[in-house]
């Protein structure tokens, strides 16, 4: 048996497509819990047009998507958890293959399918060199994955997970609205190695005109996160966090940083130390002194370098 969670906050256009995604799946063995963050448009109308006995909505004041999902896990019954976004959806044999795969390997603690981004007008297949052929099963190393390609194969609509994984690392950063599904994956990798079933077999809808700025708690708490992985990481690995972050901080310093106050930049800084060369972090300093936003120059002279 399988627990699904699908986190929902006025998603009333896809939310349907999503519930559908589920219930056509050739794998019967779960259930569904909906977690209502709130929502105030017409989302759980359309929600209760479905009538399945595997499915129930939990509801909750507006708390944010890693509340939804750490209540939606705290009342699943079953073993393994699959996260469903509520403007993702699934191929009809998703959990069917997760599941064959996991019980070829009962040593996996998470596995995810290939997946797909959609947009308004078209698709974009994830893919990299270090996953496995297509529709073959392998061990994918996270941390090489992010520190080469940035964007890792795992997301919160392709995975099938240990609850008592997740419980174990302390789930989703309650509160934490960007890279919150980043930080909790990177703290999994440093417990278990990621599988990876390369099948294109999940969907995430890519809302065009849909902004997320990182606001400077976000930006901390995930430099955090980064800094306890290293701390705990062999040489191998901290290479591959550093090459990460490296890119990381220097984009999203540049993009976002100019925006913070002196102390928020101060403490980015501070909490980077470890993992950030100081050249680099001399450099960002920098670009913060900077009487103007630098971003927007960059990224000009950076595309039309690239042309």
């Amino acid at each position: 048996m399988i627990s699904i969670v699908i986190p929902l906050f006025n998603k009333e256009s896809y939310i349907g497509k999503t519930i559908k995604s589920v219930l056509l799946q050739t794998f019967p063995n779960f259930e569904v819990w909906v977690v209502d963050d709130g929502s105030t448009d017409n989302s759980l109308n359309v929600l209760g047009s479905f009538s399945d006995d595997r499915i129930q909505v939990l509801k909750q004041q507006h708390q944010g998507v890693s509340a939804a999902r750490n209540n939606g896990l705290a009342k699943a019954r079953f073993d393994w958890v699959a996260f469903l976004d509520a403007d993702d959806w699934w191929d009809p044999h998703f959990l069917e293959a997760l599941v064959a795969i996991v019980q070829l390997h009962p040593e996996l603690k998470m596995v995810c399918s290939g997946r797909t981004r959609v947009f308004e007008t078209n698709e974009e297949r994830y893919e990299n060199p270090l996953l496995p052929t297509e529709g073959h099963f392998g061990w994918v190393d996270y941390f090489e994955v992010i520190a080469r390609y940035g964007a890792p194969p795992i997301n919160a609509s392709n995975a099938l997970i240990k609850k008592k994984a997740i419980q174990a690392v302390g789930g989703f950063r309650v509160g934490q609205q960007t890279y919150e599904d980043h930080d909790l994956w990177m703290r999994l990798a440093l417990q278990a190695p990621l599988g990876v079933f390369n099948k294109n077999l999940s969907y995430y809808r890519k809302i065009q005109g849909k902004k997320n700025p990182f606001s400077f708690n976000d930006f901390y708490n995930y430099l955090q996160t980064i800094r306890q992985v290293y701390q705990q990481s062999d040489t191998k690995r901290k290479h591959f966090l550093e090459r990460f972050s490296t890119k990381f901080i220097m984009f999203n310093g540049l993009k976002f940083g100019y925006g913070y106050d002196s102390k928020e930049r101060k403490k980015l800084l501070n909490t980077s130390k470890s993992f950030l060369p100081g050249h680099y972090r001399l450099l960002l300093k920098t670009f913060w002194l900077l009487p103007f936003h630098p971003y927007p120059l960059l990224r000009y002279f950076y595309k039309s370098w690239r042309r």
